[in-house]
């Protein structure tokens, strides 16, 4: 099954980006990279991104039609009054809105920039159902929303939110659909969706993309999804800091994980890193030395060239 590979870029992550991508590429058979981003942070990533990735711009001021950033502020502060999230939001409504492209592919992954892939994973089984990694809990807020915005109860009982999902094209362009016939004259769905935040009183965490998405497929097709449980880890900034190299990925590959996220926030000590960094360096000269894991090794200064 063939699809596209969609990144939704804050120009502060376009570093971290460059080794997603590099990462996304080795491991993958993504068609098309589409990142949506401003002009200035896609052409300063595409300067650091190898020539022959195929990589589409979409400007996140205008995949929406009549609804930019601006708007989504105002429209938080005049439903919720309060926009101090309008951000977290508005990257969520463009991973949406992005299967209305009239490039995208039947299928899209959306994937985190700040995300690195460190081995190979399938996004399909034999039976063609889709591959997905699930996750526990999940905020009760979200699906308050997901009934008041669509009346539909939750579906499953684990989380659809993750740091990636495949996503069919046709069926996000009809959820999309059915949140215009459900919202009031002459609002969008994006308005919508902020309008039921309001009503049910949510701010911080009241909407997500993933979980209405994820809730509505199991709805109309109970079997489309199909769990596997893959081994991640968030904290990489914590411990290696925005910078990884091939001994520490190859750290993270013997290890067993199959991506790691480099979230800002997860900044820690220089010492820290430095420490941890040294870890890498050792474990990587063990398994050198034992002769063992000469793919892993491999992987590892591939990803890093």
């Amino acid at each position: 099954m063939t699809y596209d590979i969609v990144l939704c870029m804050h120009p502060s992550h376009k570093n971290i980006a460059v080794k997603t991508i590099k990462s996304l590429q080795y491991f993958l058979d993504g068609q098309k990279f589409f990142v949506i981003t401003s002009q200035d942070a896609f052409t300063a990533l595409k300067e650091k991104v190898d020539r022959n990735v195929p990589l589409y711009f979409v400007d996140e001021n205008t995949l929406i039609e009549d609804f930019d950033l601006s708007e989504v502020k105002k429209a938080m502060l005049e439903e919720m009054g309060r926009n101090d999230r309008a951000n977290w939001y508005f990257q969520q409504y463009l991973k949406m809105a992005v299967a209305l492209h009239p490039e995208i592919g039947d299928y899209y992954l959306i994937w985190d920039s700040d995300t690195l892939l460190l081995r190979r994973i399938e996004f399909f089984d034999e039976s063609g159902k889709i591959l997905f990694n699930p996750m526990k809990g999940g905020s009760q807020s979200y699906f308050d929303l997901i009934k008041d915005a669509l009346g539909i109860e939750r579906q499953v009982e684990y989380s659809f939110i993750n740091e990636h999902l495949m996503i069919k094209k046709a069926l996000m362009v009809d959820l999309i659909h059915t949140l215009e016939e459900k919202a009031p004259e002459n609002m969008s769905w994006v308005r919508y969706l902020i309008h039921s935040m309001g009503r049910q009183k949510f701010s911080y965490l009241g909407f997500s993309e993933f979980e209405t998405y994820g809730n509505f497929a199991a709805y109309h097709h109970k079997d489309m999804y199909k769990p596997r449980v893959l081994k991640t880890a968030r904290a990489g900034a914590e411990f290696f800091g925005m910078n990884p190299d091939k001994y520490d990925y190859f750290r993270l590959m013997r290890n067993g994980y199959s991506l790691i996220s480099f979230e800002f926030r997860h900044r820690t000590s220089t010492f820290k890193v430095i420490k941890e960094k040294m870890k890498s360096r050792v474990y990587y000269y063990k398994y050198q030395v034992k002769g063992e894991n000469k793919a892993l090794r491999h992987n590892a200064i591939q990803m890093s060239n």
